[in-house]
């Protein structure tokens, strides 16, 4: 359901503004980047991941936005190897 992705992004992008923005990148992959990765990586039902892509997605365009480049440095190398997983474990079907 697009409300409940939305709602979930709107949530988390909320955390990021009134708590994470002024932190150390460590700590913002810590709790916004590497449980949406895990989730994705992890398997969970199609929902979970599709809800965990869009909060992802939303919160790498804050990141753009405020010019976060070590988040993002972070974050690309881990999303590009999440895809190439995925595009080999689909070559095998």
């Amino acid at each position: 359901n697009q409300g409940v992705q939305s709602a979930c992004a709107k949530a988390l992008i909320e955390v990021y503004w009134n708590c994470l923005q002024e932190e150390a990148t460590d700590i913002c992959s810590l709790i916004i980047v590497e449980p949406l990765l895990s989730i994705l990586n992890g398997g969970a039902d199609r929902a979970t991941q599709q809800t965990a892509a869009y909060c992802l997605k939303e919160a790498i365009k804050v990141f753009q936005m405020k010019q976060k480049t070590e988040l993002l440095d972070y974050t690309a190398p881990r999303l590009y190897n999440l895809f190439l997983v995925n595009q080999e474990n689909s070559d095998r079907v």
